[in-house]
């Protein structure tokens, strides 16, 4: 897998994931993660689940959010349209069910 581009660090990766999520939203197509935020960051795993499936379907940034999830170790919420929370006991599962499923776009 190849880094986002323009990001040479975890945190290069992190601010154009909001930069284009930003954009896109200033153009009348926000991700799904912005309209409303709070089921990708609940408690409930059936919150996290449906909003996991509003990201396959409507989001326009869903590899970048996968990558730049994967290259920042993310361990909890809805990244690019996986629920992370499930897996963070996991390292090796999250990365190989994040990689299995970017690359199945």
């Amino acid at each position: 897998m190849t880094r986002p581009a323009g990001a040479g660090s975890v945190s290069g990766g992190l601010l154009e994931l909001r930069s284009q999520a930003d954009a896109l939203a200033a153009g009348g197509r926000p991700p799904p993660c912005l309209v409303d935020p709070e089921p990708f960051t609940s408690d409930d795993p059936r919150a996290r689940a449906e909003a996991a499936a509003a990201c396959t379907t409507a989001c326009r940034l869903l590899e970048l959010c996968g990558l730049t999830a994967l290259m920042s170790e993310q361990r909890w919420h809805v990244w690019g349209g996986v629920d992370v929370t499930t897996l963070a006991h996991d390292p090796s599962a999250r990365r190989a069910i994040l990689a299995a499923h970017l690359g199945n776009r």
